[in-house]
């Protein structure tokens, strides 16, 4: 029969309770930095608050598929590195990781900094949302954009100092990036007035500042930053900038609204639109269009970033060509057997003796 024991004195337990106790504090400090955020934003305006809150929501969805994932994924891995002392393999561990977390949140970081208008009009409705609605919900989407990438990094950083049995360390940083943010935060909105967007971009710049030191610190404990972590972060950079610039290009060229507001001024410089010009456009205030531009474009955007991640060698493409075979054979062989077992199940019973 089960009987409820604590022994406060087993070295076991008080290790787990002085690991677990920073931890726990640096959760208050991000729930107290949140409550905090959201109360500067309802200040503003009662619809400065839905801004905030919907860009939010949008913004933590990558961050949770990718830079949560891949951080807890490989968290068992580093402990196991780390408790064998074996530095080499927790820095090629360490870079594997972080080489995922760029390599997707880059691209839908610069996916939804440039398709931000037509995502929001897409996610929240058209109809229920005004368009200054949507503009200034577009504006704190882009400016948490900026801050994307280093925020899911900031996990697997933060996973590895837990790897080292080390809370500390991050909890410390975190309350002095969080005391930054937040003054910042109140500086941009009450002393300078930008708009809700401010808080966003505080939150941005805070997340940047703390995984530079956060890296730094951890740099300083077991080197784990090389001339491939640059070389991969650089490529990877390179390669969603160019896609990132096809994609607004694409988008102006093929929106009839831009061309009806923005490149209006071109007749008045002798120079024509192109013969059939109306069947290349979309009128973007019908939904299906919205929705048909805003997926050709990510599409093409997608198939531009992974060529150049291929041009450039980034190792995450092989990885991920590998397991998109993977995933086609198996299902090719799951196939394959289900047909024998439904000839076999077709085939006459053979004659009993």
């Amino acid at each position: 029969r089960f009987i409820p024991k604590i022994n406060l004195t087993n070295p076991d337990f008080r290790r787990v309770v002085a690991l677990a106790a920073p931890r726990m504090l640096e959760l208050l400090a991000t729930r107290a930095a949140k409550s905090v955020e959201l109360f500067l934003a309802f200040m503003i305006s009662t619809a400065s608050y839905g801004f905030f809150v919907f860009a939010n929501a949008l913004q933590l969805i990558p961050v949770a598929l990718f830079g949560y994932s891949f951080s807890r994924a490989a968290m068992p891995t580093l402990s196991a590195h780390s408790a064998r002392g074996d530095s080499e393999s927790f820095q090629r561990t360490f870079g594997f990781a972080v080489g995922q977390v760029l390599f997707f949140t880059v691209p839908i970081a610069i996916l939804l900094a440039v398709l931000r208008i037509p995502i929001i009009r897409i996610a929240f409705g058209a109809e229920k949302f005004s368009w200054e609605a949507t503009v200034q919900t577009g504006y704190i989407l882009s400016a948490f954009a900026i801050g994307l990438v280093a925020e899911g990094i900031r996990e697997v950083l933060v996973r590895s100092f837990y790897a080292r049995h080390d809370t500390r360390t991050p909890l410390v940083v975190s309350l002095v990036s969080t005391a930054l943010y937040v003054t910042g935060a109140y500086w941009l909105v009450r002393m300078v007035g930008i708009g809700v967007w401010g808080i966003a971009l505080a939150f941005s710049v805070g997340v940047i500042l703390q995984t530079i030191a956060l890296l730094a610190l951890l740099n300083r404990k077991i080197k784990v930053v090389s001339a491939v972590f640059y070389e991969t972060m650089l490529k990877t950079l390179i390669a969603g900038s160019i896609s990132g610039l096809v994609m607004f290009f694409l988008m102006k060229i093929l929106d009839q609204a831009v061309w009806d507001k923005k490149l209006s001024f071109l007749g008045t410089l002798g120079i024509a639109l192109p013969t059939g010009f109306q069947n290349f456009v979309l009128d973007t205030r019908y939904s299906m269009n919205l929705v048909f531009l805003t997926l050709l474009v990510a599409t093409i955007g997608i198939f531009i970033y992974l060529f150049f991640a291929a041009l450039l060698k980034i190792r995450e493409v092989e990885i991920l060509a590998r397991w998109v075979s993977k995933l086609f054979l198996s299902d090719m062989r799951l196939g394959k057997i289900q047909t024998k077992n439904e000839i076999d199940s077709l085939a006459p019973l053979p004659p009993s003796a």
